[in-house]
């Protein structure tokens, strides 16, 4: 209501105060809205890419962890991207697991039949924004050290992941990747140790059952020092429509906004898995003779 007033408004000022007025408009509309509550956080795209990004011997393992809520039965995108893996070098197939945790669905999502390290988790209740905490369960649930967070609207190319699993992540740091058109790092893809993740308790599931518990992690691991890299390393990015559906829930922080506010400094509730779970289905990955 307060958007739609604010709109009409606008249009009826004359150009050159409307884009003044439009920026203080904005600023109103994210009070309302509770999205000021990023103010003060740390802008990861103002970073600059580091240079001389630490390299192991050999590759090491990595966990690729998916969390996903369908609104609709229709796994045809989701089984695209998974084939996509599937092309992937035999070397880096080997030490790739994909993780894809079904976050309570209406309809239970099923894994394909494809030739990769997977696994697909449920959780049982239908909770609101739970993203946080079927990311948690990935982590807890994976014994591999090294965790590549992913929304399942991108894909992460072969050469990302070779170098995620060349890379010497040490702990207490986060690895950032971005979007290559147009240039943008996004906050809730990146990949660090299971330790550091589960030492920080992971997302706070106080938060979960409304939007914004991806900010609280944000600054709660700014509060805690972790060390965020940009590393320049591309992902891709699809249309989100096709693969989640439409869905009615309301994005507004206010919510996680007033929570926010009486949580003294760094503190985290330490809530994790507060949800029944299962395991759906594990496969793994065959290495085939190459055609002679």
């Amino acid at each position: 209501m307060i958007k739609d007033f604010l709109k009409k408004q606008l249009r009826k000022l004359p150009e050159p105060l409307a884009v003044r007025a439009e920026n203080t408009a904005r600023r109103i509309l994210r009070f309302f809205d509770g999205r000021d509550i990023s103010a003060g956080l740390l802008n990861f795209n103002t970073l600059p890419c580091s240079h001389g990004i630490r390299k192991l011997p050999e590759k090491t393992p990595l966990a690729l962890v998916y969390n996903v809520y369908y609104q609709h039965s229709d796994f045809s995108e989701m089984e695209k991207q998974l084939r996509k893996y599937e092309k992937f070098s035999p070397d880096i197939l080997r030490l790739l697991t994909i993780i894809i945790v079904d976050d309570g669905s209406k309809i239970p999502i099923e894994l394909p039949d494809v030739n990769l390290n997977i696994t697909l988790l449920r959780i049982q209740e239908d909770i609101p924004w739970n993203g946080g905490g079927a990311r948690n369960l990935g982590a807890c649930y994976t014994t591999i050290e090294k965790i590549l967070f992913c929304d399942i609207d991108h894909f992460v190319p072969e050469e990302t992941i070779r170098n995620c699993m060349e890379a010497d992540i040490r702990d207490n740091e986060l690895y950032l990747l971005e979007w290559e058109s147009p240039v943008y790092v996004p906050p809730n893809i990146f990949c660090m140790r299971r330790h550091t993740f589960l030492q920080y308790h992971g997302y706070d599931e106080e938060f979960s059952g409304y939007y914004g518990d991806d900010v609280f992690f944000r600054r709660y691991l700014e509060k805690c020092g972790i060390n965020f890299i940009r590393t320049g390393w591309k992902i891709r990015q699809y249309e989100k429509k096709p693969f989640l559906g439409e869905h009615h829930l309301s994005r507004s922080l206010l919510t996680a906004k007033r929570k926010l506010k009486k949580w003294p400094f760094k503190q985290h509730s330490c809530h994790m898995l507060r949800f029944p779970w299962m395991i759906v289905s594990e496969r793994s990955f065959q290495e085939r003779d190459k055609e002679k």
